[in-house]
This record gives C-alpha cells, structure tokens and sequence, in this order.
C-alpha cells in the first residue's frame, strides 16, 4: 500500500493505492564515492546509509481523477508526505510520467523521515 499527502490542507490532497509490480519502493543507495589514483589504484569515500538518499519511484494505474490530483502534487508542492511498508518520509515530487500502458510513474526524492 502506498498514500501521498499533502502537507497542509487539501481537498484533492490525498492518494492512496496499491503498489505497482514496477514500482522501486525498497532500493537503497550509500553515499560513497570512488575516485581514480595516478597509481592505477582508487580511494574510497564512504560516509554510510542515510534515509535522505533514497529515490522511490512509485507506478500506479490511476483514474482520471487521481492523475489530477498526482499531477497537482507534482505542480504546486515541494514536500509531500509518502507513506510505505518501510515507514512515513517527506519527500520531494520529482517527476510524473505518463506511460503508454496507461500508468502513470512518480518520482520521490526522500528529504528525511518524517517525524515521530
């Protein structure tokens, strides 16, 4: 089950769907970096995991109604709350796309978790 909220007050602020199969809710990136030497060698900069360099990418069959709403999200707010399995976040709307099976794909950008 995924749900996307608003922050603030909305008539037409809330989604709530099941997930899509091509949906990417549980992908975790760490932040290191890997950098050539002039010995042939490398060094590492790995400075660990952190919920904020999460991408979720969300893929959903929705009505008309809720593309407008999903639309809207990505046009007037730069913080929505996403609610998944792995808990609730503040993310930021990237980007819709609408794809030629008729879903429709979101991408979030985790800011942090949401506060407890």
């Amino acid at each position: 089950m995924i749900a996307i909220t608003t922050p603030t007050y909305d008539l037409d602020g809330v989604y709530v769907s099941q997930h899509h199969p091509l949906s990417s809710l549980n992908d975790i990136t760490r932040r290191a970096t890997r950098t050539a030497t002039l010995d042939g060698g490398a060094v590492m900069n790995d400075i660990g995991y952190s919920d904020s360099d999460r991408t979720i990418t969300v893929t959903t069959n929705p009505s008309l109604k809720e593309r407008e709403i999903l639309s809207n999200m990505v046009k007037f707010y730069s913080n929505v709350y996403l609610f998944i399995t792995d808990g609730a976040f503040n993310a930021n709307p990237n980007d819709l796309a609408y794809n030629r099976d008729g879903t429709v794909t979101m991408t979030l950008l985790v800011v942090s978790k949401a506060s407890e």
